[in-house]
């Protein structure tokens, strides 16, 4: 078996892969899952994952009967770059094709209890309609307290960035999506800025992630769940994404990406009281917006390399 060999080269076919546990929420879990398969894919092999409450298929298997199929134990996490032995994902086009082939419909898959208490349970209030501008926001107590210190280069975006994007596209309807405990300030700023937002606190994840992949204009924040979910999405026309966590080389949808000048730089998050403040009092026009436009083919030309590694 091997275990945690990243510098090892796989050179046989049929391996038998599987991810040692769960790191982090399911935007991790999403990402260690594309790592797999990639592996699994170009290796012929079968991948097994661990127990999870939305991924409820555990065997993806790519194995040929022609293949002299080695069946050696190759155990990892699949997260960085250096776990994906000679085979990390290093395009985001060739991520969002492993989630559309592999995973949305394992995750968009429901029985006929999930369907009932969809139908019966969804508010009129909280329904995507195809010029609904879907935002999910970054909540929760992990990000936003400050005692523990939370991860340091989790800052979000600041006010200004949703009220430009309002603002700019004329929506009409805007719904946020985000965790119950509603901490970060954006939320109740956006909420009492204009009566055209409404809001969906979290109840499963599942619901959030049928809102989110159902959006045709999403905004998306700092975090691997929305970047993942943008990736995945099949209907996402305009995707609108801060410069400090973007999809880049994927033509399908337009994109816009946010510069915020004089904020909060990667690193530097605290969750400090004077850092909520500037969350709500940054400016507009300390903002730059780049604009990519869809492609004809939804091919991007020499596209630069993920953000993420």
């Amino acid at each position: 078996m091997v275990q945690e060999g990243y510098a090892i080269n796989l050179d046989k076919k049929g391996y038998r892969i599987s991810i040692d546990g769960w790191m982090g929420n399911l935007g991790n879990h999403l990402i260690q899952m594309s790592g797999a398969l990639n592996v699994a894919k170009n290796t012929q092999s079968r991948l097994t994952i661990p127990k999870h409450p939305l991924l409820r298929r555990r065997t993806f298997d790519f194995t040929d009967s022609k293949n002299d199929n080695c069946s050696e134990e190759i155990v990892g996490r699949f997260f960085y770059k250096s776990e994906c032995f000679q085979y990390p994902i290093v395009y985001d086009r060739d991520r969002r094709r492993i989630f559309q082939d592999n995973l949305y419909e394992v995750l968009q898959k429901r029985n006929l209890r999930e369907h009932i208490h969809d139908v019966l349970n969804r508010k009129p209030l909280e329904r995507v309609h195809p010029n609904t501008l879907v935002i999910n926001m970054r909540s929760g107590r992990d990000i936003f307290t400050a005692d523990p210190p939370p991860q340091n280069d989790y800052m979000q975006p600041p006010l200004s960035f949703y009220k430009r994007v309002i603002e700019s596209n004329n929506y009409q309807d805007c719904l946020i999506v985000t965790e119950a405990d509603r901490k970060n300030p954006c939320i109740e700023g956006l909420l009492s800025w204009s009566p055209k937002v409404r809001l969906k606190t979290h109840t499963s994840v599942k619901d959030d992630l049928r809102t989110i992949l159902g959006a045709t204009h999403l905004v998306m924040c700092h975090s691997t769940f929305s970047w993942c979910l943008a990736l995945m999405s099949k209907h996402l026309e305009m995707l609108y994404q801060p410069h400090t966590f973007l999809i880049r080389g994927v033509g399908n949808f337009s994109i816009d990406t946010y510069t915020f000048d004089n904020y909060i730089k990667p690193g530097e998050w605290k969750a400090s009281r004077e850092q909520l403040d500037e969350m709500l009092n940054h400016s507009v026009d300390d903002i730059r917006v780049i604009h990519e436009p869809r492609t004809a083919n939804g091919e991007v030309v020499n596209p630069e390399p993920s953000c993420f590694w």
